[in-house]
């Protein structure tokens, strides 16, 4: 099943100073935000406790915004 990225706020899996890891409906993750020592210490912490998770990209919504 697919959905549409439009609307999905996403899911907080963890926070690094004002850097945001999120976990999307579609299955991607996200590292959104933060300083350059924020993202290091995030994308440690994801190989450590999720290793097996990798950051997607962000994916083109389904169907164009209307303006």
């Amino acid at each position: 099943m697919r959905y549409a990225n439009e609307g999905d706020a996403g899911t907080l899996l963890a926070g690094f100073g004002t850097a945001r890891l999120m976990r999307y409906l579609d299955g991607r993750v996200e590292l959104e935000g933060g300083t350059e020592a924020d993202r290091e210490a995030a994308l440690e912490w994801l190989a450590r406790f999720c290793p097996e998770t990798r950051l997607g990209e962000p994916k083109p919504p389904l169907w164009p915004r209307r303006k």
